[in-house]
């Protein structure tokens, strides 16, 4: 017990003093930034012929669980934009654009910064610039877009990512327990006083720690730039308990992360050579990221080590200290064990890069796909799922450790990343393929989440409206057999489906699908054809200007829908040689009726 209380005090001794490298002073500039953005984002606003509508809905009264509020459309073909491909969306990157030099501007009163934004759209680039300057010298060069910036958090989602990258190799689950790792067979042993269970040996799973619900501590003893060993940060655990039960609610930690990213090392080396910890064939977490996720992006720039040319090719850190701008102390340092948390660098290209590779797994019935030789389009779209939602119902905390928030009618992903003399943030939204990143050398977290807020204000009404003028005119068409299968579907005396030729649109066929009210229409899936069965595919959403639904409605009950029209051989074309099938409402083999 004197043994463990003298390493207490020890590591106490260094928290204060990482603690006080690591939080900014208060900083009063960051208010006045937040608000020139947000002005400026109004006058833009307030300049446009048709300004988009707010849509924000979280206090609804519910007189049923299926008669909530109503759903958003969800019907939008993918397009690819460019930053030319509409006047609208021209307006909206210039105005982006203003913004990151209106940053720079307010931030001039004290001092000389340089930041870097990056917007995606899919898979293309549609804005990336510059501002200000990489250092306080006078006269230094503006960054580029391979300026390398520390981007503190933003680590997070990459660890988080591994995790499922280890999953689909067959080595770890999200279920698995951090003591199985961390264990009196593989110490230092896992131990965290659980008061809210009969033993004290803490059950934490990996997906506890990627969504922020295992219930320990936000900061890791001797905090992110502390320099106590694996053993001492153990031992300072064994003294500290769970600020609540594990799954009970969200409650952010950098000693989570931390822990979950060594924690993946481990299973890895474990499971693979058996080597343990320490010794000279054991793989760590930094190298498996390397390996597994930033090489196969192509991520050249992005990585937590510092050698002579990173250094070259980095925007200088600064802080502020009595309101002056000065050189960060943590300006190239390695963060050790922590890492995981909040290690990494990285520049402008790299994160297009990822946010490309991010967006491409959201592209739907097109075809696209992220880039498999480092993850399933799958297992990408699962580590953007939520994983907690806090108490607001709007806002929560990712499988893969996102910030989640939905915002003006789309579900929003974004993580800020904030270190000594550094801070950026990064934005998605998954259904329109947007992406934005934003870098800045000064640690002003609330600076460059308030810059991607307000950009992402101006381009995504014009990214939605872009995309929307750019549905395609008929995609993918109607199959050339299609006449055969129009008509009435009845059994015992019920209609259970008609479907016909749509004035509006020869892409689509319409009709009525029992028991739903309406109109429905009728999109030919020939990627879900079955040839070898003469089975012909349509999925059915509802008709344009049908009365609007819940969302618990629509997905749960209604729409959309898949039915199967078969044809008994291909030599028979009567009415008595076709059936449909709707395997949501479990009918099957409904036959034809006559023709009238």
């Amino acid at each position: 017990k004197i043994r463990l209380a003298i390493i207490f005090l020890l590591v106490t001794l260094q928290i204060g003093v990482a603690f006080s490298k690591l939080s900014p002073p208060k900083k009063p500039f960051e208010k006045e930034v937040i608000k020139a953005l947000r002005s400026a984002v109004e006058n833009y606003r307030a300049n446009l012929k048709e300004a988009p509508p707010v849509q924000q809905s979280c206090n609804y009264s519910w007189s049923s669980w299926l008669a909530g509020p109503t759903c958003p459309q969800r019907n939008l073909i993918p397009v690819q934009l460019s930053s030319d491909s509409t006047p609208e969306l021209k307006t909206a990157l210039n105005t982006a654009n203003n913004l990151g030099e209106l940053l720079i501007e307010e931030l001039r009163s004290i001092g000389q910064y340089g930041s870097s934004m990056v917007i995606v759209q899919g898979n293309t680039t549609l804005m990336s610039n510059s501002y200000g300057n990489i250092n306080i010298t006078k006269g230094s060069p503006k960054p580029e877009s391979n300026t390398i910036y520390q981007i503190g958090s933003v680590t997070k989602v990459f660890t988080s990512l591994l995790m499922f990258k280890l999953q689909s190799l067959g080595l770890v689950t999200p279920d698995d327990y951090v003591q199985e790792f961390y264990s009196a067979e593989h110490p230092p042993e896992y131990l965290v006083q659980n008061p809210f269970a009969s033993s004290t040996t803490a059950g934490t799973t990996f997906r506890s720690l990627a969504t922020h619900t295992s219930g320990l501590a936000r900061e890791p003893p001797c905090h992110v730039y502390g320099t106590c060993t694996e053993n001492q940060i153990f031992q300072v655990l064994q003294l500290t308990s769970f600020l609540f039960p594990p799954y009970m609610q969200g409650h952010y930690s950098n000693l989570g992360l931390s822990l979950l990213g060594r924690s993946l090392a481990r299973a890895y080396n474990y499971r693979t050579s058996g080597a343990e910890s320490g010794s000279k064939s054991f793989v760590q977490y930094e190298e498996l990221l390397e390996k597994y996720i930033l090489s196969g992006l192509g991520m050249n720039s992005t990585g937590f080590s510092y050698n002579q040319e990173i250094i070259d090719h980095m925007a200088v850190g600064y802080t502020l200290s009595n309101g002056q701008q000065v050189l960060s102390p943590d300006n190239t340092v390695e963060m050790g064990w922590p890492a995981p948390c909040g290690g990494l660098y990285s520049s402008a290209d790299d994160l297009a890069k990822f946010l490309k590779f991010l967006l491409l797994a959201n592209n739907g019935f097109t075809g696209g796909s992220a880039n498999s030789s480092v993850l399933s389009s799958d297992r990408v779209r699962e580590s953007l799922l939520p994983g907690v939602t806090l108490p607001d119902g709007i806002s929560g905390y990712g499988s893969g450790t996102w910030e989640i928030a939905y915002d003006q009618g789309f579900v929003t992903l974004t993580k800020g990343g904030l270190t000594g003399g550094y801070a950026a943030s990064l934005v998605l939204v998954p259904y329109l393929q947007l992406g934005i990143g934003a870098m800045i050398n000064l640690d002003t977290g609330s600076s460059t989440d308030a810059w991607t807020a307000q950009v992402l204000e101006v381009v995504r009404p014009a990214v939605q409206a872009s995309i929307e003028q750019l549905q395609p005119t008929v995609q993918p068409g109607l199959p050339p057999n299609f006449e055969m299968f129009l008509g009435e579907y009845i059994y015992e005396g019920t209609t259970f489906l008609t479907i016909s030729e749509w004035p509006e649109s020869s892409a689509y066929l319409n009709g009525t699908v029992y028991p739903f009210a309406g109109e429905v229409i009728f999109q030919w899936q020939p990627n879900q054809d079955m040839p070898g069965h003469l089975i012909t595919s349509f999925m059915y959403y509802p008709a344009p200007g049908s009365p609007p639904t819940s969302c618990f409605n629509e997905y749960g009950a209604d729409f959309p829908g898949l039915v199967y029209f078969q044809q008994v051989n291909s030599s028979c074309t009567d009415y008595t040689c076709f059936y449909v099938s709707i395997p949501d409402n479990e009918w099957f083999n409904i036959p034809k009726a006559p023709p009238a």
